[in-house]
């Protein structure tokens, strides 16, 4: 599970519909939602009845996912790509600050491509994926390998801020 440091992180504002997408994907707690309900208020950005109602929060996901429901309304349908991509940005973008070493790196990334159901764009950097271009890794060192598999995600995070600034 993830928080919404990981927003802050990327400098990116979470919308309603950024939470929904991450309560329904289990990346986030019911704690999280309240603490966005009670930011949006303190803000004065956003004021209603459902959010003031999140900001107290129960303990029941599916109450929750209503209310958030009612405040995304029609705009759910339309912003789903955004707001997968807004998460697999953050997401990845804040592993790389963690100081992991590869292994580790590797494996989360792993977990988050199968997260996100597979996503034909990650597979480059994915460590139990087939190479598509010519590199043949055994013709190279190990560093020289984990170097490439990084900057296929710096790409991958470049490209996904590009879509996210169009």
């Amino acid at each position: 599970m993830y928080n919404l440091d990981i927003f802050d992180v990327c400098q990116i504002q979470p919308t309603w519909n950024d939470i929904y997408f991450g309560l329904k994907n289990k990346f986030l707690e019911l704690e999280s939602v309240r603490e966005y309900a009670v930011r949006c208020l303190e803000s004065s950005n956003e004021y209603s009845e459902e959010i003031t109602e999140l900001a107290l929060i129960n303990d029941d996901i599916l109450n929750v996912m209503e209310i958030i429901e009612k405040i995304i309304g029609k705009e759910h349908n339309t912003q789903n790509e955004l707001t997968s991509i807004k998460w697999q940005y953050c997401i990845i973008k804040s592993l790389l600050n963690e100081r992991l070493n590869f292994e580790e790196l590797s494996g989360k990334l792993d977990v988050i491509y199968a997260d996100f159901h597979y996503p034909e764009d990650m597979e480059e950097f994915i460590s139990y994926m087939p190479i598509k271009d010519n590199y043949n890794p055994t013709e190279h060192t190990k560093e020289e390998n984990e170097k490439r598999i990084l900057r296929k995600v710096y790409d991958f995070l470049e490209k996904k801020m590009n879509e996210l600034n169009d």
